[in-house]
This record gives C-alpha cells, structure tokens and sequence, in this order.
C-alpha cells in the first residue's frame, strides 16, 4: 500500500500475486515503485505505472530508495547502486 505523508491516507494498493507477500520496504524510481516479494523465493520486482510486475534481476539484499531515481541493494558485503535504463 503507497500511503502519503503526513496523513498517511492510502494512495495505492497493489496486490502481491498468490502465495507471495511484500516486504516491509519499498521505494520510489521515478515513477515507478521498486520493492521486494517474499515467498518460496524472495524476487525484486518493478511495478509500473498500470501496476505490471516487472522482475529485476539486482541481486538480494535490502531495497533502499536514493537520489536521481535510483535505488540500492544493500547486503552483508556490498551496497549496489541500480537505476532503469533509458527508453
């Protein structure tokens, strides 16, 4: 669920596809929202504007939200800086 700030009213809610649950974080690439699925398997994904699910393939690791419409992946042992590449 994408809630606003201060007031905190929903947004967005974007649904998890069966057997799969999001993780706690999630943040911002320019317009699009680059989160975490847990399940079997633990998947980056991308959801677009219209709400597809786009997997990425980034690696494990914490998704953290930076400046110029990138993200991080931070782990144990590295901290990656990804970003889209341009349409």
């Amino acid at each position: 669920m994408v809630r606003s700030f201060p007031e905190l009213r929903a947004l967005r809610t974007i649904t998890a596809p069966a057997d799969m649950s999001w993780a706690d974080t999630a943040c911002f690439a320019g317009d699009r929202i680059v989160a975490q699925l847990l399940g079997e398997d633990q998947r980056t994904v991308a959801v677009e504007s219209r709400g597809t699910l786009v997997e990425l393939d980034v690696g494990d690791g914490f998704v953290v939200g930076a400046a110029d419409n990138t993200w991080l992946i931070g782990g144990r042992d590295v901290i990656e800086r990804w970003t889209f590449a341009q349409d």
